[in-house]
């Protein structure tokens, strides 16, 4: 079964405009009893204007209209990670993330990876959600037995 969900945590409509909601995951009941899941995220937290799917962010009781969007990606990421913890047995299923994917850092980057083995670094060092990545799956790693960092 194919389910989309970019930003792993909840987008809801409310009244006129859609929130993406940093503290939900209701929509991951979907997920619950799968073999296998494959996340894919930080990519789809970068859209603006009309690629952006929401209108406001909500986390806890601040809504705003924009924030940073390492802080979003981070605070979603803890979301996702509570769901995981709570609802995943790594004994029946196994969990795929993949992060941040190579970047472009530079318009002299674009079109250059011919031949090339290894991911771009973001300014000589991991890029900052990289790290987060990294951190947090350190923190899970009890927890959840089987997950691997895809392109990192």
């Amino acid at each position: 079964m194919f389910y989309r969900n970019a930003l792993l945590v909840d987008i809801t409509r409310e009244t006129k405009e859609w929130v993406l909601r940093l503290d939900s995951t209701s929509s991951g009941k979907i997920w619950e009893g799968m073999d296998i899941l494959i996340f894919n995220s930080w990519h789809w937290w970068l859209h603006t204007g009309r690629q952006q799917p929401w209108d406001l962010i909500r986390y806890g009781n601040l809504t705003l209209k924009d924030i940073n969007r390492l802080f979003a990606y981070e605070k979603a990421l803890q979301t996702w990670a509570k769901w995981i913890d709570f609802h995943v047995d790594p004994t029946k299923t196994k969990v795929f993330f993949q992060g941040v994917s190579p970047d472009h850092a530079s318009e002299q980057e674009i079109e250059s990876c011919m031949g090339k083995t290894h991911p771009l670094k973001y300014l000589s060092r991991p890029h900052p959600a990289e790290l987060m990545n990294i951190l947090l799956f350190v923190a899970m790693v009890d927890t959840i037995l089987t997950i691997a960092v895809i392109g990192v």
